[in-house]
């Protein structure tokens, strides 16, 4: 289906429009919200979306969450609460929430012996990948450099009679990858107080094949941010794959279909994925 509109009458709804657009996209998510009884308020909203009943559902779901009244947020925020409350438990006892669960950790050791287990994960709903240069790695790969980059100047990783704070091996310990991926890439550093986007071309990131620690996804949608003035203030727009190619919209209007993603991922906060 084309990418859902929604009202943005308040001028800061973007964000919310796109989480409820990027979820939209995952099917199965919602063919199994949509068979649930009503009363959890998250799910009635979604279903409702996904019916097309109205366009002002992002609108009355970022006031069940009083971190996200007002103002403009990042998107990926506002995603990992919304999926942090799907912790709605099926007959079988396994939780829906669950269905997002990411479960990778590292095992750092310094050259000085030290070790700690490093989480990679953003609160385990979320992967959350930053850009180390302007070469193309892997996601795996980029998020490993984070690590060792967060290892090497992070004074809490280390025990305190630590001196050199460097690390000596960085290796994967576990590896659990969920049904529903969720991709957050960081699109801009600061430079002089303005933000300077970037342009993260992975490696391995395809429409209908991205393997990620050994699983393999196709993606469903995906969160672009523009911005006209270095990031002061800026719009959410949100990327639906279609059997054709992709629907974009831009809250209430559609922008337009696109054949593929572009080869870079300039710009795009969020990318979701479906096992």
């Amino acid at each position: 289906q084309a990418a859902y509109l929604f009202s943005n009458s308040t001028g800061t709804d973007c964000f919310a429009n796109s989480v409820v657009n990027i979820l939209l996209s995952i099917t199965p998510l919602m063919e199994e919200l949509s068979t649930l009884p009503p009363g959890n308020q998250v799910v009635d909203l979604l279903v409702m979306a996904a019916k097309r009943k109205t366009g002002d559902v992002p609108r009355r779901l970022r006031l069940l969450f009083k971190n996200f009244l007002i103002d403009q947020h990042d998107p990926a925020d506002f995603l990992k609460e919304v999926i942090k409350s799907l912790d709605i438990m099926r007959p079988d006892g396994t939780i829906i929430r669950d269905d997002f669960r990411i479960n990778i950790t590292y095992q750092a050791e310094c050259v000085s012996g030290c070790t700690k287990e490093v989480d990679a994960s953003f609160e385990k709903v979320i992967l959350s990948v930053a850009q180390t240069d302007k070469y193309a790695y892997t996601i795996g790969e980029n998020v490993r450099a984070r690590l060792v980059s967060n290892f090497n100047t992070n004074g809490n990783d280390h025990s305190p009679d630590c001196v050199l704070r460097k690390m000596k091996t960085m290796e994967v310990c576990t590896s659990e990858m969920p049904r529903y991926f969720i991709l957050a890439l960081q699109i801009y550093n600061m430079e002089n107080f303005k933000r300077e986007f970037l342009d993260t071309p992975f490696r391995g990131i395809t429409e209908n094949d991205t393997v990620v620690y050994g699983k393999k996804y196709k993606i469903t949608g995906a969160i672009q941010y523009s911005s006209r003035d270095e990031g002061v203030t800026g719009h959410c727009i949100s990327w639906r794959k279609m059997p054709a190619g992709w629907s974009i919209a831009s809250d209430e209007a559609f922008l337009a279909e696109e054949r593929q993603l572009p080869n870079g991922t300039v710009g795009f906060r969020v990318i979701s994925f479906l096992a």
